[in-house]
């Protein structure tokens, strides 16, 4: 597409601006490789390696290797190695987070540092698995179920069924 860049080793852009402002490593050259942008915009601005970028703004504005984004506008300005992103949205930013092996998979949601969220606007924090539409997980909380959610009050905690309306669960 128009304007779309691969200035990488061994990298792959589609797309109208796909690729762009993703180019040479200034601190080590040559060294940078193996990108793929597809969609517009997609993958602008990724500094890393092995990065996968699919869908309109998808993977933009990321930095550190193995970074997974598929879906509209998913994985935006995520700072860290390895980090998955599936879905509208999914771990979507408008500035910088420092994010590091985290799972975000259905439209809206979102995992921070070794979280995991599973499902429509699921979210997940630190060291979290929230699992089903809606649910939220506190840092080392597993909330299972749509709309469920889990505290970390003292050692992990579980909770399953539907909406949460009550105190943590420990």
């Amino acid at each position: 597409g128009n304007g779309a860049a691969s200035a990488t080793n061994d990298s792959i852009a589609l797309g109208t601006g796909a690729g762009q402002g993703t180019g040479t490593e200034v601190n080590d050259p040559g060294q940078r490789h193996s990108f793929i942008a597809i969609g517009k915009n997609a993958g602008q601005n990724m500094d890393g390696n092995e990065a996968i970028a699919i869908g309109v703004s998808a993977g933009s504005n990321t930095t550190n290797s193995e970074q997974v984004a598929i879906g509209t506008q998913a994985g935006t300005y995520l700072n860290g190695e390895p980090n998955d992103s599936l879905g509208y949205q999914a771990n979507q930013y408008d500035a910088a987070q420092n994010i590091r092996h985290a799972t975000a998979i259905g439209g809206l949601s979102r995992a921070a540092t070794d979280g995991v969220a599973v499902g429509y606007a699921a979210e997940a924090a630190s060291s979290g698995v929230a699992v089903g539409a809606g649910a939220i997980a506190d840092a080392g909380s597993i909330p299972l179920g749509t709309n469920s959610h889990a505290t970390n009050v003292s050692g992990a905690s579980y909770l399953t069924g539907l909406a949460y309306n009550g105190p943590s669960v420990s």
